[in-house]
């Protein structure tokens, strides 16, 4: 069955039972009164501090996310006398559970989310990093992955999954096709997209594929208009001043997408972005690293996967390659009872060299690596993804905007339901973004207008 992952993670997580353990505090034991044999009793251990986190995974993958915690608790944590223990909570379950856990006086000691840093911190959830832990992000970690824990100057969290497209195409078509390096440009790549599309026993066979009609209409629309030398959005300092989706820049970004369909030379409105790749019928497309690990290496699609060739995505002439990224966190919980021990929790999990959760969200789930200094070879990756991903558009990297706009949420249906029309040719490009600015200038108003510094 094809799943996005969107729907694989939903599928994936299980509602667990709401629960804190409360600590208790070392203390002495009294002396026990000697025994008729004229033996004391043996004092009672003292209590272990319970912590409790969030993950949303379920399935094989949370049996694995479960063994590194079991290596935590039967190494630092039997150390220090701390005592972890998971709750699932599915992604999109987590504002409602953090909401519910939080007015009942049960919140998770730590959780890993891709709730912006910007809403966890206006709704006071999240505890800002000790400054011994803030320079180790700022010192360790990638600019785009340290740019997403940062909200008024500080550090609030660590990076985890950090996700960014690369363009992914398959070798084999490239050398029968005559073609030996891909072209520089988004404009040259548009045209080797028509010239590689064709059929082929009975089969179409599509020179780029787009995924117009998921999250990548919204995610990746900020990349392309920086490719097309444009800005999205106006910030002054972490406050969005203005969003602007009728400029040149803009329009002549979406027309890029669009020129493809009307080329012919995509998928669009014929089939699936994924099962165009899982039935061998793609050529090129861009795309995230979760994407060929999950849709292709897991799926069983091995011989698409062994033929990807990986490379970072291409700008206009002109312009310098730039993708915008985004992804998960690893925060503490203001209200925990153990600042400490839930500090020393996620220090064992994300500091060099050991890095257990880095290496896992690397090589497990599959993402762009967010520590600077990452082993090579990564285990379990292709040549052809390390250098695509790991080597090429990690650094790069410029974290999306959107997580800086607290009607990024109403701003992306609306963008999104933009972009699908013009993709299924049921709106002209400019036509389309010109009618809907307003509206967005209304939804910027509305919730990010009256926002200080």
């Amino acid at each position: 069955m094809t799943l996005s992952r969107r729907q694989l993670l939903k599928n994936m997580g299980v509602v667990g039972v709401g629960a804190v353990l409360a600590a208790c505090a070392p203390s002495a034991a009294p002396s026990a009164p000697a025994s008729s044999a004229g033996e004391s009793a043996a004092a009672p251990a003292t209590a272990a501090t319970d912590l409790t986190i969030w993950f949303h995974w379920g399935g094989a993958t949370g049996e694995r996310a479960a063994e590194f915690i079991n290596q935590f608790n039967e190494s630092m944590g039997a150390d220090e006398n701390i005592k972890v223990t998971i709750e699932t909570v599915p992604g999109g379950e987590y504002r409602q559970k953090l909401t519910a856990s939080r007015l009942a006086g049960t919140a998770a000691d730590v959780y890993h989310t891709s709730i912006p840093i910007l809403e966890l911190v206006s709704n006071e959830i999240v505890r800002e990093l000790s400054d011994e832990e803030s320079a180790y992000v700022r010192e360790k970690y990638i600019p785009a992955a340290v740019e997403r824990m940062t909200f008024q100057g500080k550090i609030w969290g660590y990076p985890t999954e950090h996700q960014a497209p690369a363009l992914i195409y398959r070798r084999s078509m490239l050398e029968q096709a005559g073609i030996s390096e891909l072209p520089a440009t988004a404009e040259e790549i548009r045209a080797l997209a028509k010239e590689l599309t064709h059929e082929e026993g009975g089969q179409k066979y599509y020179g780029f594929t787009q995924w117009y009609d998921n999250y990548p209409a919204t995610f990746h629309f900020p990349g392309i208009v920086w490719r097309h030398g444009g800005e999205l959005w106006e910030f002054e300092g972490d406050i969005p001043r203005k969003i602007n989706v009728d400029t040149p820049e803009c329009i002549a970004a979406l027309s890029w997408w669009r020129g493809m369909v009307d080329d012919g030379s995509t998928q669009v409105g014929e089939m699936p972005f994924v099962d165009a790749w899982q039935n061998g019928l793609a050529i090129m497309g861009e795309i995230e690293p979760w994407f060929p690990f999950i849709n292709l290496r897991d799926a069983g699609v091995e011989d698409v996967y062994e033929d990807l060739g990986v490379t970072h995505v291409r700008p206009i002439n002109g312009v310098q390659p730039v993708v915008q990224s985004g992804g998960w966190e690893l925060v503490a919980d203001r209200s925990s009872n153990h600042p400490v021990e839930g500090e020393k929790l996620m220090k064992w999990m994300m500091h060099a060299p050991d890095m257990p959760f880095s290496r896992f969200i690397v090589e497990v789930i599959g993402s762009l690596p967010a520590p600077i200094e990452y082993p090579t070879p990564i285990p379990g990756w292709s040549e052809a993804m390390m250098v695509g991903y790991a080597g090429e558009t990690a650094p790069i990297t410029r974290a999306h905007p959107g997580l800086k706009v607290i009607g990024s949420g109403e701003i992306d249906t609306a963008i999104n339901e933009v972009v699908q029309a013009v993709m299924l040719q049921q709106k002209d490009v400019e036509a389309a973004l010109v009618e809907v600015q307003p509206l967005l200038d209304e939804i910027l108003e509305r919730t990010d207008g009256n926002r200080t510094m």
